[in-house]
């Protein structure tokens, strides 16, 4: 996986400068953002596709408001089962009162942290591979069959943990870049999407290739 070519490809395209100042602007507006999640998609789709010059253009906002708007529906149906752990707020409480209490709320909390940990790393990997399949066929169920998702990610675990190590790798970056006012925040907020898309365009174009027809 190319770290140097997630951040350089984009200075290829001729229209890089309008197409990554509109996609800073959606990113800044509410409600319109989730246009910012579809152009992700694109670029997926376009790397998937060969395109030489894969930054997508913004001729299809509608397209891609509709698909940012899903993939945020997917990830509440996904984060489903963490929402009865609202409830044991109030049980924490009852429980610090007591005798041995704050150990009790102590150990709670630490099998809580560690599973929302663990259940949010299969969420994310889960939508990515959903992510690829829609960005293929757009078709909203594929984000539900849970099932396949999920062996294709088992199937393709060694190249969904460097991708999660390159993307910790640019957001380092882009944290080094925010030290800069105004200028460096600026930077990170127009290259971040583009290049964690990248990235994970790459990463779909390896499980392609390794899954062939079974994808």
């Amino acid at each position: 996986m190319d770290l140097a070519r997630a951040f350089t490809y984009i200075f290829d395209d001729e229209q890089w400068v309008g197409k990554i100042a509109m996609l800073a602007i959606v990113s800044l507006i509410p409600i319109l953002s989730f246009a910012t999640f579809g152009w992700l998609v694109a670029l997926i789709r376009n790397m998937l596709d060969g395109y030489p010059y894969p930054l997508p253009d913004w001729d299809d906002f509608g397209q891609k408001f509709i698909d940012g708007l899903l993939i945020f529906l997917v990830t509440l149906i996904y984060s489903i089962p963490l929402f009865p752990l609202i409830l044991l707020g109030p049980l924490a409480d009852t429980f610090v009162n007591t005798q041995g209490g704050e150990f009790v709320v102590f150990t709670l909390v630490c099998f809580i942290s560690l599973f929302v940990l663990a259940y949010a790393l299969l969420i994310s990997a889960l939508l990515f591979i959903g992510m690829i399949r829609y960005a293929q066929v757009r078709d909203f169920n594929v984000y539900l069959q849970i099932g396949q998702n999920l062996r294709i990610a088992m199937n393709n675990i060694g190249t969904l943990a460097v991708l999660a190590l390159m993307e910790v790798i640019a957001g380092v970056i882009f944290a080094l870049f925010g030290w800069i006012p105004c200028i460096g925040w600026i930077v990170a907020l127009a290259l971040g999407v583009p290049v964690y898309g990248h990235l994970q365009g790459q990463a779909a174009r390896q499980i392609m290739g390794a899954m062939g027809d079974t994808f």
